[in-house]
């Protein structure tokens, strides 16, 4: 809205939905066109971590039930505290295993220089749709063309008549576990008793998309974001993805094995992980061995998938791990100072930890003191403000 402008702009208002392996967390945010978004309530409800097989159907329905309790809070809140205005949109934001991010980059040559529109593109994604087969139990939730080069030239805004001989595209799709969607969007109705219009993305590639657009200056990162059960690193080159890999440990590993070994309670584990992140805090020497034993797990794991993914990175990529909570903290400590680092990037490696402080300096979203710090939450809420 201009200044001195009479007109008063409506604003909307959206449910964000994180979902991962270690919580499931919801927000109510008012967004306004050319304001950062508000953040008017947000809960998380962690997953109950338990000693048994961790199989995608008892995950579900772990997910399942937190889903619910978040629902069902922010439903409260909405009919009790913001009911002026209705939710007119869910956004589903989902992080591996739950969601998949296939990355793939299509090429047209032509010895005659060809017209690049949208037909072209079109024709171009068509045929890697049908080479893409999702897995029986996938559901495609979205296709998008991240970046346009012609004749090696990179392209913002596609002009109206251009043409060249070699056009390129790097195409993203993602895909999410179907009796995820299915029983998300029941919970969803049920709690908020209307049906706004659902969409569903993958996390990771939400989070790039504002990472890029809230440091446009740093070109080339690795975002590494920490779930419960999965951690995923996905590497980003003149802000488009260009790989993507997932290993099959998170945060929990610390909280087991705490647990496991010294018949902790999973409170009592995030405070004894909390304090560890305190080199001035004193410790048994049982805790440091149990400790040290998943550092060395979870840095020789990460090693060996972000090798998978180096020769993708720049020559001074930024790493960016993502979490508010201890395990998150403990995980982007484990990361930072993974040795291989040291001589992989001789020119220096910048690390920084997207949390609420992070965010916060920034402004990039205003929260109400009910707010509980989440910044996953908060980078969602700015992409639907984007």
């Amino acid at each position: 809205m201009w200044p001195f402008s009479s007109k008063r702009v409506a604003p909307r208002r959206v449910v964000v939905i994180d979902i991962g392996t270690d919580s499931v967390g919801c927000a109510v945010s008012s967004l306004v066109e050319k304001q950062s978004p508000q953040m008017l309530y947000s809960v998380r409800v962690p997953l109950v971590l338990a000693n048994e097989p961790r199989t995608a159907d008892r995950l579900l329905e772990r997910v399942r039930t937190a889903a619910r309790q978040a629902f069902d809070r922010t439903a409260f809140f909405t009919h009790r505290h913001a009911a002026d205005i209705p939710v007119s949109h869910l956004r589903i934001i989902l992080s591996a295993p739950w969601s998949s991010l296939y990355v793939r980059n299509l090429r047209f040559t032509s010895p005659e220089a060809a017209r690049a529109d949208k037909a072209l593109f079109n024709q171009l994604t068509a045929g890697y749709v049908k080479r893409q087969r999702p897995d029986a139990d996938e559901t495609i939730i979205e296709r998008s063309i991240a970046d346009v080069r012609l004749d090696g030239s990179q392209v913002l805004d596609l002009p109206r008549r251009a043409a060249a001989n070699r056009v390129e595209l790097t195409a993203l799709t993602s895909g999410a576990y179907t009796p995820l969607i299915h029983s998300v969007r029941d919970e969803a109705q049920r709690s908020f008793g209307i049906r706004p219009e659902f969409s569903f993305r993958n996390a990771d590639a939400i989070y790039s998309r504002v990472l890029s657009a809230v440091q446009p200056s740093r070109n080339d990162f690795v975002l590494c974001n920490v779930g419960g059960e999965v951690t995923s690193l996905l590497t980003v080159r003149d802000h488009t993805p260009v790989g993507i890999v997932t290993m099959p440990r998170g945060s929990h590993l610390p909280l087991r094995t705490l647990m496991a070994q010294h018949q902790f309670s999973r409170d009592e584990a995030q405070a004894a992980l909390a304090l560890s992140l305190d080199d001035d805090a004193p410790l048994c020497d049982k805790m440091h061995a149990a400790l040290h034993h998943s550092d060395d797990t979870y840095a020789k794991d990460f090693s060996a998938s972000f090798t998978r993914i180096a020769p993708l990175t720049g020559s001074t990529p930024t790493l960016y791990t993502l979490g508010d909570s201890a395990g998150s903290r403990w995980s982007s400590q484990r990361i930072a100072q993974t040795p291989m680092f040291k001589s992989r990037y001789p020119l220096g490696l910048r690390s920084e930890h997207i949390d609420n402080a992070w965010l916060s300096q920034r402004n990039a979203v205003s929260r109400h003191p009910r707010c509980v710090p989440d910044a996953r939450l908060e980078l969602a809420a700015l992409e639907m403000s984007g």
